[in-house]
């Protein structure tokens, strides 16, 4: 861990606390590594994904749980939260950062690491780390913010044309023999019927449902702000409530409901959009973990998705239905693009006001879309698999089922 890169993003008195715990991690980390650097690895997996349970970590534990990998292999978890009360056969979680003597046994014992954001590495040889991401593809800049150690063995990459992307964005040598293209497991549930988690968000029914996934803006418990625009709610497009409001009649009026799940990360106390209208639901992390939601699965549930700089674009362009691109600050989006030409990853359209809102979801409703040619083209492009067996590729790859 760098303590300056986690001051910069958590805050000075959360990377205290953690980076302290930390610390005496690493010294039993280093007692252990000198006992069982020679030993024998075990039949156990690591997991740890970027909001527990989630992404690409929870997709392939649920598949693995599904498909029995537990009865021939140990599971652990590294956690942020709190662990549930109970977990399947031959599971257990133990806290991320927080000194555990069992915890490093293990993870020195493993054979398999499977990571979504805090990588977890290799530590002795013989053994293998994937660094599965947690989002899949993505346009944003991350260089710096997130460094993908020399340690890992493999990186979960959509196909051969993106490595040079993925590999710059996560400062990764490239060429390397270490990307493996074999799919991201949270985008196998696009491919899969889920019509019941909709109901978890509403028990209404309407004509059409719209998915507003904004990637942050002021990163939460930090100081770290990527926006130079005064976002008064939280999230772009919206002066005030009173907009809010208004756009509530607008989309009753067309029988839309509009589902602005905001990012996990975004600062809690910046998102001051007001909840409980008829046409727009509000969801954040907490209201995500307790009513059990899929990000991916309650994508697909969805006619069309409104995204901006994140990765959440990238996996709904696998089901080919209309993405707009929410750029109301793109001229004051601090980090940027990791591609020289983002025009060709934003098949939508550009959505820069309430207007422009208003105009895509008019097209929606009337069947309107015109870039249905160039979200295949660049879904081609991108992606080696465009079907829902990434987990079961990852598996069989590595000789799990």
């Amino acid at each position: 861990m760098n303590p300056l890169k986690y001051i910069h993003n958590k805050g000075l008195k959360q990377t205290l606390q953690v980076f302290y715990k930390y610390k005496i991690d690493l010294i039993i980390y280093k007692i252990y590594h000198f006992f069982f650097k020679h030993k024998p690895l075990k039949d156990i997996i690591i997991l740890e994904s970027h909001n527990d349970f989630d992404c690409n970590g929870g997709a392939l534990y649920d598949f693995f749980i599904n498909n029995g990998v537990n009865n021939s292999y140990k599971i652990v978890w590294l956690l942020k939260h709190d662990a549930p009360e109970c977990f399947p056969y031959n599971v257990e979680a133990f806290n991320l950062f927080r000194p555990s003597i069992k915890k490093n046994v293990l993870i020195h014992s493993a054979k398999y690491l499977f990571a979504d954001n805090n990588v977890v590495t290799t530590l002795r040889s013989g053994q293998i780390s994937v660094y599965c991401t947690h989002g899949g593809c993505t346009i944003k800049n991350v260089k710096g913010f997130l460094t993908v150690p020399n340690q890992v063995t493999y990186i979960l990459s959509p196909s051969k044309k993106y490595d040079p992307f993925e590999c710059e964005n996560y400062s990764i040598e490239y060429p390397n023999n270490k990307m493996l293209h074999l799919g991201f497991p949270a985008n196998d549930a696009l491919f899969e019927n889920h019509c019941n988690e909709l109901k978890k968000v509403t028990n209404k029914n309407f004509n059409k449902v719209v998915l507003w996934m904004p990637t942050f803006r002021k990163l939460d418990k930090s100081d770290r702000n990527d926006s130079l625009n005064n976002l008064p709610l939280g999230v772009p497009i919206f002066s005030d409530n009173y907009e809010v409001e208004r756009f509530n009649d607008f989309l009753l009026q067309m029988d839309m409901l509009l589902i602005i799940k905001i990012h996990p990360m975004q600062d809690k106390s910046s998102t001051q959009i007001v909840r409980g209208l008829s046409n727009i639901a509000v969801l954040d992390g907490d209201s995500v973990k307790k009513l059990g939601i899929n990000n991916y699965k309650l994508m697909s549930c969805c006619d069309a998705l409104l995204s901006d700089y994140s990765s959440s674009a990238y996996s709904f362009l696998l089901l080919n239905r209309p993405i707009g691109f929410v750029l109301s600050d793109l001229e004051s989006y601090l980090p940027g693009f990791s591609v020289e030409n983002p025009e060709f990853f934003m098949p939508g359209k550009k959505i820069y006001n309430l207007d422009d809102f208003k105009k895509f979801l008019f097209d929606l409703e009337n069947g309107c879309d015109l870039y249905h040619v160039a979200r295949e083209k660049l879904c081609k492009w991108l992606y080696e698999y465009k079907d829902g067996n990434s987990c079961a590729r990852i598996a069989r790859y590595f000789n799990l089922v």
